[in-house]
């Protein structure tokens, strides 16, 4: 039976949700033992039944599947995973991203799974492997969550959730606080989740919701002279690359 549990959250069951699911159903991905479960979050539980029907063939297998629902959101979405997840290690993924198939990425996963790591960090793929976004020593610290393989009883122990009042940067309040209690990770040099660009976080309609999240960045989590000083820069960042 395998040890990672993957939550992923949509708000529909569609194009992108089947994406996601069918990188995860891969026959390669499955048979190489490492998934215990996927968890799918979904906005509407109406397609449940559908969904169910259109993958019973492959739900045969060691990984198993479950489907809840939460109408709140991604980042509630993520919350209600974290409290069904049974895994020792989580991964989280959004609609359309995917799980890459590559045999070195399993056989050296395989090998240091069992070593009980805090995390275990990888580079990201970008848009169906078009390009490479290789891991910065210098985010360490916070790296995209789509790279990190968590810890569950580490986040259990921590009471960590996902600030469901932020709407694009919860993540990454997450995983900076995560990743200060780690004590052991390893890093590999491969991309385990293709991520795909657009959206609120990439685009000029999420440009006042950003915003809004950074403020309250600043006045709940950052309340410093730093922390004043990384929303000035990330407003002049914005203005740049509105005006491009």
């Amino acid at each position: 039976m395998g040890k990672i549990s993957i939550i992923l959250a949509v708000l529909d069951y569609d194009e992108n949700c089947k994406i996601s699911i069918n990188s995860i159903f891969n026959l390669k991905v499955l048979n190489s033992n490492l998934f215990k479960e996927l968890i799918i979050i979904l906005g509407d539980i109406s397609k449940k039944q559908i969904l169910l029907n259109d993958y019973k063939d492959k739900m045969q297998g060691s990984t198993l599947i479950k489907i809840e629902e939460s109408k709140k959101g991604i980042y509630a979405a993520y919350n209600t995973g974290l409290k069904k997840a049974e895994g020792e290690y989580l991964i989280f993924i959004g609609g359309g991203e995917e799980i890459n198939y590559d045999k070195d990425i399993y056989r050296k996963l395989k090998q240091v799974i069992d070593l009980g790591l805090d995390a275990y960090l990888f580079n990201l793929s970008i848009d169906n492997n078009k390009s490479i976004e290789r891991l910065d020593p210098k985010y360490i610290k916070c790296p995209p969550h789509q790279s990190i393989i968590y810890k569950n009883k580490l986040i259990k122990s921590l009471n960590l959730k996902y600030d469901e009042s932020l709407r694009i940067y919860a993540d990454g309040i997450f995983t900076n606080f995560y990743m200060k209690q780690v004590e052991s990770f390893i890093f590999l040099p491969f991309a385990l989740v293709d991520f795909k660009k657009g959206g609120l976080g990439n685009s000029i309609k999420g440009l006042r919701f950003r915003i809004l999240d950074r403020l309250k960045i600043l006045f709940v989590y950052r309340k410093n002279l730093k922390g004043l000083l990384a929303f000035i820069k990330y407003l002049l960042n914005e203005t740049i690359y509105c005006f491009k």
